[in-house]
């Protein structure tokens, strides 16, 4: 039986589509998000001495690591005949978005400290709440326009250079969508035993829309996609995610595969109920792949899961780094994390989600040098 191909890349770049491909690296690449960490940091005057006066990626060189390069600007959405107004009332930021005629209204509430940090807050009203609301929205993106900028993913995929591999961020997946930021999950299991041929009209004209998204996406520049997140079997089990998700996804990664390009989900949520699911998606990879003590499922359990298929970047709980967490338990949570990785296959060291505010640069060094030092197996 032969191990994982080797290569011998030499950029963060290079490291990174090793990963990807599930070939054996140099060494394993790093690649963290702290811009939640850095904000606060900067904010509360805490960024540690070796930090300060430098940029987010001037601390990535620092430690090592490569860019954390997500592009986020490749889009906007426009709906032509729409009027969209928002309206502060202290935490409660509510949005109302007339469309044939309907008041949808969506409320965030979100505190001075979320807002300070760059968190976007917690949504307490959503925007259909009837089957008439389900009609103004698929009438709106009947008519929606997207404005791609394929010139700025090119600017700024020339910015980051060899330090490593710029991430398009698409959005959520139609269903998604509709599920988490247009009804609510309650609200849309309601919805879809009341009047289901609704929630499939406007899942068709949305997944017909987003097909033009895939078209941009295929003739960018761009090599590595994000799109989808948040799975979970407890708001999305199997059944409801064979029906919903995964035939959308297979038509989505057979795209991208035609295009050479590869993609991930973002994978911030427990998916021990998933496993199957999500490697049956034809996705190359889990982004902030969040395991144990975060949620139940163990980093082995996932790799053994989606060996050959799947590659996984994330892997370090982000409470490990907090000073609430016992050092004890950092540094053996460390071990052997570094004794799980060492085959070197299919694996991007990250925190998942992100960095959090508060947490040790002690840690984060600690980290960084394990995973530079490590030797392969």
């Amino acid at each position: 039986m032969t191990g994982p191909a080797r290569s011998k890349p030499s950029t963060h770049r290079d490291r990174f589509r090793a990963a990807l491909r599930r070939e054996r690296p140099d060494r394993i690449p790093l690649v963290i998000r702290l811009d939640l960490w850095h904000n606060a940091a900067v904010n509360d005057g805490t960024l540690p001495e070796e930090c300060r006066g430098l940029t987010i990626p001037e601390i990535e060189t620092r430690l090592g690591m490569g860019r954390s390069a997500r592009f986020r600007d490749f889009y906007a959405v426009h709906f032509p005949t729409a009027r969209i107004s928002e309206r502060r009332d202290g935490c409660a930021v509510r949005t109302t978005f007339r469309v044939a005629g309907r008041d949808l209204t969506q409320t965030f509430l979100r505190t001075p400290e979320q807002e300070r940090i760059g968190v976007r807050g917690h949504l307490a009203e959503c925007f259909l709440k009837s089957a008439e609301d389900y009609d103004a929205m698929a009438a709106a993106w009947e008519e929606m326009r997207w404005e791609f900028r394929p010139a700025a993913f090119a600017a700024f995929d020339r910015e980051v250079g060899p330090d490593g591999l710029p991430l398009l961020v698409m959005n959520l997946s139609p269903i998604h969508v509709i599920m988490l930021a247009y009804a609510g999950y309650d609200a849309f299991y309601l919805h879809l035993a009341d009047f289901p041929e609704r929630i499939e009209a406007l899942l068709r004209v949305m997944e017909r829309r987003y097909e033009e998204f895939w078209r941009a996406a295929a003739e960018s520049g761009a090599e590595f996609l994000l799109h989808g997140a948040h799975w979970s079997a407890a708001m999305t089990p199997p059944p409801v995610f064979r029906r919903f998700f995964l035939p959308y996804f297979r038509r989505f990664t057979e795209a991208m595969h035609r295009a050479a390009k590869r993609s991930a989900f973002h994978g911030d949520a427990d998916l021990t109920g998933l496993l199957r699911e999500a490697a049956e998606t034809g996705m190359d990879a889990v982004d902030c792949f969040a395991c144990a003590p975060l949620v139940p499922l163990t980093l082995a359990e996932a790799r053994r899961a989606w060996r050959g298929r799947l590659a996984v970047w994330g892997g370090i709980p982000s409470t490990l780094l907090l000073p609430s967490c016992p050092r004890a338990q950092f540094k053996a949570y460390l071990r052997s994390f570094l004794e799980e990785i060492a085959d070197g296959e299919g694996i991007i060291v990250g925190v998942s989600d992100n960095l959090m505010p508060g947490s040790e640069w002690d840690r984060l060094r600690e980290l960084a040098d394990g995973v530079a030092t490590l030797r392969l197996r």
